[in-house]
């Protein structure tokens, strides 16, 4: 492999990285309903179960969204993740 081509700093190595939130549904993780914020991905796991179909809480710090999907659907439960980008190097 081609060192050049591989990510020197953490500044560079946090770039090829994304953190956020999912939410896991019957055991598996959606990918739809990744987000910045536990909020966000409760939000779009109601909206993708149907439980929700029109507004809902827009504040990223608020956890009213969380805390409602475990009242209508405890089975979803919203989980950390992480991303993190591979550099490919083309053989020469």
């Amino acid at each position: 492999m081609n060192k050049s081509t591989l990510p020197a700093s953490l500044t560079e190595r946090m770039a090829l990285s994304a953190h956020g939130y999912a939410a896991v549904i019957d055991g598996i993780m959606n990918v739809r309903t990744v987000s910045s914020s536990p909020n966000f991905a409760a939000l779009n796991a109601l909206y993708l179960t149907g439980k929700i179909l029109a507004g809902g809480c827009r504040d990223p710090e608020c956890d009213c969204m969380v805390n409602f999907m475990k009242k209508v659907s405890p089975n979803i439960k919203i989980v950390p993740v992480s991303v993190h980008s591979a550099l490919f190097v083309r053989p020469d």
